[in-house]
């Protein structure tokens, strides 16, 4: 156990440990605001102070573990390189969307793409570093810059992997509008349609939907004849349709 606290607190995975343990606590959240337990009912600011005191211990305890993990060589590293990498922070969000929609990560929640990739990240980092760690082949601190930028990059293939298949869950589907339907055809369900009476079916090439239709002008629709769905009533909420076929046109008016 304490060889396993050892690998996850060192430089370059605590860095995931830190970011996997705030992704534990977000969905965590998520969690329990689907479940929506009655003991949070009328306990305003509960889950946001258990998640500030969470994450503050998380960070107290990684900032510890890193500052007696990590060398003092790779700690003023990273101190003297902080300035840099504040200045290249914005263009590297910037750049982050390009490349997840590269890697056809662009469909799915962001939310779940970074969590698998920290994840995936954390556990190639931890194994890579627990394999290497007593290899001379190359430097300490090379080792350790190499193990994270190949952990990342490891992280986002197999990520894009993982998302691809499941792309089509991803997919928002808006609901059709009423006004949608305008220009559409509809096949009449009832013996007749009038300016007062009237009932079609709608198919949308998946499914069915009962409408009602009314015809101000005199017509010979009836049960399975077409109709033009031309505009939609706001008033009555009732479509406005016309006889596509012009034989079932009537002269005159309905009244």
């Amino acid at each position: 156990m304490e060889t396993f606290l050892a690998g996850i607190l060192a430089f370059p995975t605590v860095l995931f440990t830190a970011l996997l343990a705030l992704a534990v606590i977000y969905w965590l959240l998520v969690v329990l605001g689907a479940v929506d337990m009655d003991f949070l009912d009328g306990s305003e600011g509960v889950a946001e102070g258990v998640a500030e005191g969470v994450a503050e211990g998380v960070a107290e305890g990684v900032a510890e573990g890193a500052a007696e993990g990590v060398a003092e060589g790779a700690a003023e590293g990273v101190a003297d390189g902080g300035a840099e990498a504040a200045t290249h922070t914005s263009a590297s969000f910037l750049n982050l969307g390009v490349i997840l929609k590269a890697l056809g990560l662009g469909s799915a929640p962001l939310t779940v793409i970074l969590s698998l990739i920290v994840f995936i990240g954390w556990i190639s980092s931890y194994l890579s570093m627990r394999s290497f760690a007593t290899s001379e082949a190359l430097p300490r601190e090379l080792l350790m810059c190499l193990v994270l930028v190949l952990s990342l990059a490891l992280g986002l293939l197999l990520t894009a992997v993982l998302v691809r298949p499941l792309r089509p869950l991803f997919t928002v589907h808006g609901a059709p509008s009423r006004r949608d339907l305008l220009g559409k055809t509809c096949k009449i369900r009832t013996g007749r349609v009038d300016a007062r009476f009237g009932q079609a079916i709608y198919e949308d090439g998946g499914a069915s939907h009962l409408i009602d239709v009314r015809c101000e002008e005199a017509n010979r629709l009836k049960r399975g004849a077409l109709a033009l769905i031309i505009d939609f009533d706001e008033e009555r909420e009732v479509y406005l349709v016309e006889p596509l076929d012009p034989l079932l046109r009537l002269p005159g008016d309905t009244e």
